[in-house]
C-alpha cells in the first residue's frame, strides 16, 4: 500500500469518524471467538458477525457475496459476479 493509499484513508476515516467509531462500536458487540477454542453458541457469532457487514458494505455501496469457509464459518467477499 502506498503512502498516498493511506493517507486518502486516513482523510476518509477523519471525514466520516462518526460512522467509524460507530462501525467498529457494533462489531465489537458481536463476538466472534473462534469456535477451535471455544464452542458456545453465544460467543461463537461469527455469522451474524458477517451478516452484519454485509449489510453495512451494502449500504455504503460495495458490492458482496457470503461464501462458506468451512460450514458455519462465512466469509464476506468482494463480489466477483
Amino acid at each position: 500500500m502506498s503512502k498516498d493509499h493511506v493517507r486518502a484513508a486516513i482523510a476518509a476515516v477523519d471525514e466520516d469518524a462518526d460512522f467509524v467509531v460507530d462501525l467498529t462500536r457494533e462489531m465489537v458487540r458481536i463476538p466472534t471467538v473462534n469456535p477451535k477454542f471455544v464452542e458456545d453458541s453465544e460467543v461463537n457469532r461469527e455469522p451474524d458477525h458477517q451478516i452484519y457487514l454485509e449489510g453495512v458494505t451494502k449500504e455504503v455501496g460495495l458490492e458482496t457475496e457470503q461464501t462458506d469457509a468451512i460450514p458455519n464459518r462465512l466469509n464476506l467477499d468482494r463480489d466477483r459476479g
